[in-house]
């Protein structure tokens, strides 16, 4: 499948360039990504409130400004034009607190130590809904994994199981340390990571808020946790939400049908369908003789992403009440 494999070839998942509805003030000492910070660099109960998380979850400044340098960087295109921070951050502990929650022994936990750890669930697997159905420990994930032959493209939203923090054939999980949760999720690299040593206490516990950073890197790819702005590059990759995935199967046979079309940043950074579309208009028009033929398959293209304004406008009114559902229980 194109798609998929567009996502394969670029399994770092970068995203691209701007920041949404807040700006990364440089020069001003007390805000990062537009966002108060306190003397010690941890954002205030602003953020907090902002992404809808609890107060208690004391996140570094660092982890998400890092993160944010990671997932913008292009490559080779941008994936998204603009990022909400606050919401991706909201979105990611809707799920990790479900997880969290599915253990009594965790549940009310606020510090973890290596033994609590060994506690929490190696893998899970959420509905269409985005609700935790089934949590697995890290035998009962590679049992799992061996009787579905592997993570198989075509398996069902119901039969997709994810890891909490970790690779799915990773020996090294058990007993878990500090650095496994770091280095081991291939985002946090030593010089560019979250900053790990941020959410290490006293004592080696891990705070609340490291563990969700470290189930951030692991899982904003898979779980439609990042809010943003989508590119052409990043709708033909299958992250806006909005798009049906057959249409961009039909979609992507179409450009790989397009020999010869310069699929530069300039394009494929863009984030306006209409735009797009005269892109490949253009080329057509210069590349076919038949100027009819040029104009249906622009409409062509067009229709395939977006099939109608109401279609768009009914899924993302899903997608609110979907969140919304999940507001309600966290």
């Amino acid at each position: 499948m194109y798609i998929k494999n567009v996502a394969n070839q670029h399994n770092n998942y970068y995203i691209s360039n701007k920041i949404n509805t807040k700006s990364y003030a440089i020069n001003n000492t007390n805000e990062v990504l537009g966002y108060k910070v306190d003397k010690e660099g941890y954002f205030t109960a602003e953020f907090n409130k902002a992404a809808n998380i609890p107060t208690d979850i004391k996140i570094h400044s660092n982890s998400l400004k890092n993160f944010v340098s990671e997932l913008t960087h292009p490559f080779p295109f941008k994936s998204y034009e603009s990022i909400d921070i606050a919401k991706t951050v909201g979105n990611a502990y809707k799920v990790f607190s479900q997880i969290l929650n599915s253990s009594e022994l965790l549940s009310s936990k606020e510090t973890f130590s290596k033994d609590d750890l060994k506690h929490l669930p190696s893998h899970f697997i959420l509905n269409s809904q985005g609700k935790l159905t089934k949590t697995f420990s890290y035998e009962e994930a590679l049992q799992r994994v061996e009787e579905k032959v592997g993570f198989k493209d075509d398996l069902s939203a119901t039969d997709m199981i994810y890891p909490t923090f970790y690779e799915a054939l990773d020996d090294e999980i058990l007993p878990i340390d500090k650095s496994l949760l770091s280095t081991n999720n291939w985002l946090w690299h030593k010089d560019k990571g979250i900053d790990f040593d941020k959410y290490i206490n006293d004592d080696g516990s891990v705070s609340k808020a490291g563990l969700l950073m470290s189930f951030l890197a692991r899982n904003y790819a898979y779980n439609d946790l990042v809010v943003g702005e989508t590119t052409i590059y990043g709708k033909i990759r299958g992250l806006d939400k909005d798009v049906n995935p057959d249409d961009l199967q039909k979609l992507s046979n179409k450009i790989l049908g397009l020999e010869g079309f310069p699929f530069d940043d300039e394009i494929m950074n863009k984030t306006s369908l209409k735009e797009f579309s005269n892109d490949l208009l253009k080329w057509r028009k210069e590349n076919l003789d038949d100027i009819d033929e040029a104009f249906k398959y622009s409409k062509e293209i067009t229709e395939l992403l977006f099939k109608s304004v109401d279609e768009v406008l009914e899924k993302s009114k899903q997608n609110a009440k979907r969140w919304h559902e999940l507001d309600l229980m966290v």
